[in-house]
Parts: C-alpha cells; structure tokens; sequence
C-alpha cells in the first residue's frame, strides 16, 4: 500500500510539472498569436509597397517606350544611346528589386513552415502530457478507492477487536457486579438473621445494629444507583419520602409533642421498610439480570 502511494505522489509530482508546462506553452502561445497578427500587416503591407513599385517599374518603361517611339532617323547617337542605358538601368534596377523581393517571401516562407512544424510538435507534446495527466488522474482516483477500500477493511477489523474486547470487560464486569451483589445480599440476610434471632440483646447494642443496618443499606442504595435506571427509582423514593416527613410535620399544631414524635417514629420505621424492600427487589433484579452497573 506505502509503495503504490509513494508511487502515484511521484506522478502526482510529475502531473503538476506538466500542468505548469502546458500553461507556460499556452501563454507563449498568447505571444506567437500576437506575433502572427504582426506578420500578417507586415505582409499586407510588403504587398502594397510592391504593388505601388510594379506600377511605378510599368510608368517608366512606359515612359521609355514612348522615347524609343519619338526618336527619328535624324535623332543623334547619344540620344538613342541614352535610352538605350536607360532601358538597361531600369532592368537591372528591377532585376535586383524581384531578387530581393523573392528573398524575402522565399525566407516567409521558410519561417512559417519552421512556426507550423513547431506549432505541431507542440501540439503533439501538448496531447500527449494532456493523456498522461488523463492517466495519472486515473490511477488517482482508483488509488483513492483502493485506499478507501483498505481504510474500511481496517476499521472493521477495528470495530471487530472492539466490540471483542468490550464484550469481555463487559462481561467481567457484569460477573463482578453480580458476585458484589449476591455478597452484599448474604452479608444483608445474615445480618438480618443475626438480629432476629436475639431481640432481647442491650438496647445499646440494638441501636448499634440498627445504625449498622442504615450504614449498609446507603451503602447498597449508593451502589445500586450507580446503574442510571436504578438512580432514577433511588431519587424518587428519596423525594416522596421526604414530602411524607414533611406533610407529617406540617400537621403538628394537631397533635401533642410526644404524639407527632412518636408518628414522625412510625413514619420513619416505614421508610426503612420501604427502603429495605426497595433494596431486595432492585438486588434481585440485579442478581437475575447480571446487569447492575455496581462497579
């Protein structure tokens, strides 16, 4: 995978040294379309002058005709040996304008044959660095897929060791959870045992107990609520309890001092009634469940 990436960045390098080679060509092409328009006036113009130059050549051998036409017999020698230097200064004189005339349309010609094989060199090139960045932008894209494909392999097996390992912390946990639970529940029965079975124990003792037990029992109630569906039946027991002391004791002005005390007792011992029977029903669904989120 490391070598066919390393790879394609290499042709990825290249591609952009093409790019940047096809737009330098292209604006160098801007200054040859510039440079043509210039040629073609020139030409335009180089035509025109020779046009002009073709009728002045016509007026004055025109003009020679029309001396040769006029001499007589009578004329003198150097007249007619005049006209005939005239005659042959006008030729060569035109000789050399149509030899420099070809010179310069014959080398046109050779440069512009020179701009068009150029011109199809570039052409080529240009098609063939425009096919290989087709083909670069190809294996790019199959790249990406291929890299795609392998990301999405590693992710599953990813998500497979996960799910794998969290499946057996879970577990663990769910196993510590219910041995917690199934401790907390024989230690809470032995205690219950114990207390049972001598009633007649100092009442000093009674009340260590019974503050042993309270202790234990917010232990258990703190622990179970650690799950959040247990939490939430916790924080409602708490609260309608709470609003039944205190309705209690909004009725004192009905009773004596020692009635309400001995009411707000009673009260009380319900509560941790309750509040015991709470415990045994969410630790036995703890304990069937094994799902109770002790830990």
């Amino acid at each position: 995978m490391a070598e066919v990436t390393s790879q394609l960045d290499q042709e990825r390098e290249r591609a952009k040294e093409k790019e940047k080679y096809i737009e330098k060509m292209e604006q160098e092409e801007g200054k040859r379309e510039i440079e043509r328009e210039k040629r073609e006036e020139e030409e335009r113009n180089k035509k025109l002058q020779e046009e002009i130059q073709r009728r002045e050549w016509e007026q004055k051998l025109e003009g020679l005709e029309e001396k040769r036409y006029y001499l007589s017999e009578d004329s003198s020698v150097s007249d007619l040996m005049l006209l005939i230097q005239d005659r042959k200064n006008m030729r060569q004189e035109r000789e050399a304008w149509e030899k420099e005339r070809m010179e310069w349309w014959q080398k046109q010609y050779r440069e512009e044959k020179q701009r068009q094989e150029e011109q199809k060199r570039r052409e080529k090139l240009r098609q063939e660095q425009e096919q290989e960045i087709k083909i670069i932008e190809k294996k790019r894209k199959e790249e990406g897929m291929i890299r795609m494909e392998y990301e999405e392999r590693e992710c599953k097996e990813l998500d497979k060791l996960y799910e794998k390992n969290m499946g057996g912390i879970r577990k663990q946990k769910e196993e510590e959870a219910r041995k917690q639970a199934e401790e907390c529940n024989a230690f809470r029965n032995m205690f219950n045992n114990d207390v049972s079975l001598d009633m007649n124990r100092p009442e000093k003792e009674k009340e260590d107990l019974r503050k042993l037990q309270r202790d234990t029992n917010d232990l258990m109630i703190k622990q179970l609520s650690k799950n959040r569906k247990f939490h939430k039946d916790t924080e409602k027991l708490k609260k309608r309890q709470e609003e039944d002391m205190i309705d209690l004791k909004k009725t004192h002005f009905l009773y004596s001092r020692e009635h309400l005390n001995k009411e707000v007792r009673d009260l009380a011992k319900r509560h941790e009634r309750e509040t015991d029977d709470w415990i045994q029903e969410h630790l036995k669904k703890a304990i069937e469940n094994k799902a109770c989120n002790i830990l």
